[in-house]
């Protein structure tokens, strides 16, 4: 077919016709060696041959003319077979009104486009590409006289392309999937990939993280940590870790766990980075709060070796007085004096009771640690009616004056209320102790809700205390005036009554002679 183009514009006669001149118009005289015809038709021959590119022609009925050495390897047929047959011929599962667009386009005259499509399979399964162009011929009038069709085999670069795109679906799905946080940005900070979990821990919708700068998720401190971090990767040590803790849009604080990598190009030129993060805010906070135990274990350790110590004193005292007075009862006895046996049995009786009071605030002492009666609902107004009954009798004989100051609609709360009761009697007959020489007591009794916790207290014009031992007091055995009656036992007993109920119990006062305040506070969740 290109044979018998060449020989057509070589025999046709000069035109005045404006159109391609590759078609239409030739050389008045011959010009170098290429002029001679044999030779053109033999480059190109050899042109069309050696081709990389698969070279087909067709006739008006489409049966091809031209079949290359390429095409034979492209098709795997060879051009005998092909040669003045048609497609239709070659495959008889194609149908001509159907399936011959390409061709009836280009005898339309219309150069058409062929995008890449599969055109067979190997034996393994390997799929095979192609893509190229349909072109009309025309003769010297330019009237279409067939087609030709240039095909290129792509199928290493489609095979290329689709598995770069099944490993980005593959790298996608793991990202999107993945519980941790994968973000991916450019050295000047700008996020190019940033998979679901990381915009829900940012707190911001895909749209407000990708193409926007991480600095806007960081303080500038904490992205100046972050670029000092990259900085110092390498190709010889790509890779970093570091934890952190961060604030969220919604103003959470919250701790991430980053593996950092440089990405390098084939010349060593860092053009990205990946970051990988997992919320490590539960580990954290569970090693705070174990951090916090071993710490209240130690110091509970060291108030078990003190209060190993003040029992055992405080226990072998009155057995050595007894054993001592036993001594002197058996020597008055026997010597007749009957009023001062009355005497050693007095001081007998008051040291027993004084042994007595120090085990029973002992055994009091040994159940604030757990909650020992079931959690039912209550007002802190009825425990303080039923802790100002247990101190009835104190009040009236120290002519106490009793005031108090409580909120309405205070929320009820579920507690222990026989120990919470306790716990304000304790502070109550700690006020009636602690009282200005010569003066009665005065105390006030109030609550009210304070952010969120429901606050109680316990308010005195006693002695007070220097601040510097408002915490020191709730310490075994610590009293504030030893002199006084009691075993040092109540405020610690009542400290620990509070902390069984997730609560705090803490003394305020101006100094001394400037009288005392102890508060009482439990967490608002625990109220209803």
């Amino acid at each position: 077919m290109i044979h018998r183009v060449i020989a057509a514009r070589e025999d046709a006669p000069p035109s005045d016709d404006t159109g391609p001149s590759d078609v239409h118009t030739e050389p008045s005289a011959p010009h170098g060696p290429l002029s001679n015809a044999p030779v053109a038709e033999q480059v190109a021959s050899q042109l069309v041959e050696g081709n990389l590119d698969g070279i087909l022609a067709f006739d008006t009925e489409c049966r091809y003319t031209l079949w290359n050495a390429r095409m034979e390897e492209i098709s795997g047929l060879s051009r005998d077979k092909v040669l003045g047959r048609s497609p239709y011929d070659l495959f008889p599962f194609l149908d001509e009104h159907t399936d011959g667009e390409d061709f009836r386009r280009t005898l339309a005259g219309e150069t058409v486009h062929v995008p890449c499509q599969q055109y067979a399979t190997s034996p393994s399964g390997e799929a095979y590409f192609i893509e190229g162009y349909f072109a009309p011929l025309r003769d010297a009038a330019g009237e279409v006289i067939g087609g030709f069709s240039v095909m290129r085999d792509v199928s290493n670069q489609e095979r290329t392309k689709r598995a770069l795109l099944h490993s980005e679906a593959l790298y996608r799905a793991v990202a999107e999937d993945s519980p941790g946080m994968i973000c991916r940005y450019l050295s000047d900070g700008t996020i190019e990939f940033a998979n679901a979990a990381y915009c829900e821990f940012a707190g911001r919708p895909p749209e407000e993280v990708i193409g926007n700068d991480a600095l806007s998720f960081a303080s500038e401190e904490e992205w100046n940590a972050i670029r000092a971090n990259m900085k110092a990767l390498t190709i010889e040590e790509p890779t970093a870790t570091y934890e952190r803790e961060r604030v969220r849009a919604d103003g959470e604080r919250r701790w991430e766990r980053w593996i950092n990598r440089a990405l390098y190009d084939e010349d060593g030129n860092c053009f990205a980075y990946q970051a990988f993060g997992l919320d490590i805010t539960h580990r954290m906070r569970a090693r705070q709060e174990r951090e916090r135990l071993i710490a209240e274990l130690e110091a509970k350790n060291d108030e078990m070796g003190r209060f190993t110590y003040r029992v055992s004193h405080d226990l072998k005292s009155p057995l050595i007085t007894i054993s001592g007075f036993v001594g002197l009862l058996e020597m008055d006895l026997n010597a007749g004096e009957s009023e001062k046996v009355h005497k050693d049995i007095a001081t007998l009786r008051g040291t027993i009771a004084k042994m007595d009071q120090l085990l029973g605030d002992l055994l009091a002492l040994s159940r604030t640690g757990r909650i020992v009666n079931p959690p039912t609902m209550t007002s802190i107004v009825e425990i303080f009616d039923d802790a100002l009954e247990r101190c009835a009798g104190s009040i009236t004989e120290r002519e106490a004056q009793i005031t108090r100051t409580v909120t309405n609609g205070l929320p009820r709360f579920a507690c222990d209320h026989p120990r919470m009761t306790e716990l304000i009697q304790n502070l109550v007959e700690n006020a009636l102790k602690y009282r200005r020489a010569g003066e009665p007591p005065v105390i006030e009794l109030g609550a009210a809700v304070a952010g969120a916790e429901l606050r109680a207290w316990v308010r005195d014009e006693g002695i007070g205390v220097d601040p510097r031992y408002t915490g020191k007091i709730f310490e075994l055995f610590e009293q504030i005036d030893p002199s006084k009656e009691g075993s040092g036992i109540g405020l610690a007993t009542a400290k620990r009554i509070a902390e069984a109920h997730q609560g705090r119990l803490w003394a305020e006062s101006e100094g001394i002679g400037r009288g005392t305040t102890f508060y009482l506070a439990l967490p608002i969740r625990d109220v209803k």
